[in-house]
């Protein structure tokens, strides 16, 4: 055998045994392909532990703060405007209930009885379910 069949024997021995390894490679781990999908992931591994519930209170009190700084506890209770226009605080289901009461006026006038403004600021997602709700409402007097 001369020089040059030589070395095109060496190169076609080492092309195919790159080409046999890549195929190897390619067949990934045979256990895993066994199982479906849904079966081979573990799926307590990816579930957050649960929340505890604390009181507004409880929650103010796990917040550490730098000396000169506070904190104060707003919006945890539920406020709506008596028939005089002064603001009281309700438990929440009758803040809800006249919540109901205002969503179901609003339908009643027609088209523009509900309207929404929404700040600029908030996220896309927060805009698009923030205008499905006016319009769900019957409007579609929506601002942002």
């Amino acid at each position: 055998m001369n020089f040059v069949h030589r070395l095109s024997f060496i190169f076609f021995f080492l092309l195919f045994a790159n080409v046999n390894s890549a195929v190897y490679g390619q067949q990934g781990d045979t256990k895993e392909k066994q199982k479906d999908l849904l079966s081979s992931l573990n799926w307590k591994k990816w579930s957050p532990d649960p929340v505890p519930l604390f009181t507004p209170q409880e929650s103010l009190s796990q917040f550490k703060l730098a000396p000169g700084f506070r904190i104060e506890l707003v919006a945890h209770e539920p406020m709506v405007k008596d028939k005089l226009g002064n603001w009281k605080v309700v438990d929440w289901q009758e803040a809800l209930e006249k919540t109901v009461h205002i969503i179901q006026r609003g339908k009643s006038l027609g088209k523009y009885g509900v309207r929404g403004l929404s700040s600029p600021l908030c996220s896309t997602e927060e805009l698009l379910l923030f205008q499905k709700l006016i319009k769900h409402c019957g409007s579609d007097s929506v601002d942002f």
